[in-house]
């Protein structure tokens, strides 16, 4: 089968790099990068890096450095799908799309200017398995759009679009997951993704990647950075405090504690958690955590306000390890029921006071 992966952030290309990897010869599998930040997102890390420009995984490796259709430039949109049909012209015939994501616009037109009008999804996350559905509005503007885009360029509609929300689309014909299990929604096909498979195409990926010495040689816990703090849906004061307890509980174990910092994390405010925080060891790892828990079998433990890592630690770790949720230990008003089912369906722990967090970790 001749495939095409349409990707958009890392963990997507992660999990279509795996299933791409699993499923070899005679499949012919093409890449097709979406991010409108930019090119640099790609070759961040090693493995982010490798997993993009890996010949001897992609048949053909694209990237579509801006969106395919703007409102800001609406003479342009003829011209647009013209060149992006060109482009996808060269990947051959295409039996099968795959969507990291289904509730972009510009990945469903992919799927027709691709000449399909069905497509399959893998994991991207939290969404994948539960997402909330959008607003009348939100699906009415959608509709307006997607509307306008076909009869202004005169590109005819082949497929019924998703205005729900990620993984409601009534064109997809299977959803390839690390979890089916925790699926919240309808699918028309779930399949699992082999966790040999998983374990071979991380093994054949991280082989030349650099050792940090630290996480090699020393127990240790991550938690992960976000951009909660950046977006003011948490105090910083909040945050600090609990890593300062996490960091005493870690040095009382005698136990590592690493920070990873998250790709669009506030430059500024790491700069002052490293100065104000000099004994929490800041790992500037750029690929995914999936990937880390994998390479260091010294992790025992993965904590964070919420992260789609906090799903797979169990699948991609070799060793045992324990996911912590600490989003009830912040004072936040709103807190989202879809993700809270979603990790506590996954058994990821969610300590509801310190209290409790402290017994989880002296239970490590």
């Amino acid at each position: 089968m001749n495939n095409l992966f349409v990707v958009r952030t890392p963990l997507q290309l992660l999990s279509a790099y795996i299933l791409a990897y699993s499923q070899g010869s005679p499949n012919y599998n093409h890449l097709m990068l979406l991010n409108p930040r930019g090119e640099e997102l790609w070759h961040k890390g090693y493995c982010v890096n490798k997993m993009s420009t890996d010949t001897g995984v992609w048949g053909k490796i694209t990237m579509c450095r801006h969106r395919i259709v703007r409102r800001s430039e609406i003479r342009q949109i003829k011209k647009r799908l013209a060149d992006m049909r060109s482009e996808l012209s060269a990947h051959g015939d295409v039996d099968m799309v795959y969507l990291g994501a289904d509730r972009e616009f510009d990945n469903q037109l992919l799927v027709q200017l691709a000449g399909k009008s069905s497509y399959a999804r893998f994991d991207d996350g939290v969404w994948s398995y539960s997402s909330p559905e959008q607003s009348f509005l939100q699906k009415l503007e959608f509709l307006l759009w997607a509307k306008f885009v076909h009869l202004y360029s005169r590109f005819p509609n082949t497929m019924t679009y998703n205005l729900r929300s990620g993984g409601y689309g009534k064109a997809a014909v299977a959803d390839y997951l690390f979890k089916p299990e925790l699926l919240q929604r309808y699918s028309p096909q779930a399949v699992a993704i082999d966790r040999k498979a998983i374990h071979a195409a991380l093994d054949s990926l991280t082989q030349g990647m650099q050792t940090d010495e630290r996480m090699e040689g020393r127990n240790s816990i991550i938690f992960l950075g976000s951009t909660h703090v950046d977006k003011k849906l948490i105090e910083r004061g909040c945050e600090e405090t609990v890593l300062e307890g996490l960091y005493r509980l870690a040095n009382e174990a005698k136990i590592q504690l690493v920070y990873k910092p998250h790709p669009f994390e506030n430059k500024e405010k790491l700069a002052y958690y490293r100065q104000n925080m000099p004994a929490i060891y800041f790992a500037d790892f750029a690929d995914p955590i999936e990937i880390l828990v994998y390479k260091y079998s010294k992790i025992q433990a993965m904590l964070a306000y919420s992260s789609s890592g906090l799903l797979y630690a169990d699948v991609f770790a070799r060793q045992n390890i324990k996911s912590i949720a600490l989003f009830d230990l912040y004072p936040v008003k709103e807190k989202d029921p879809y993700l809270k089912n979603i990790l506590k369906a996954a058994n990821v722990s969610i300590p509801i006071e310190f209290d409790n967090l402290v017994s989880i970790m002296r239970n490590l």
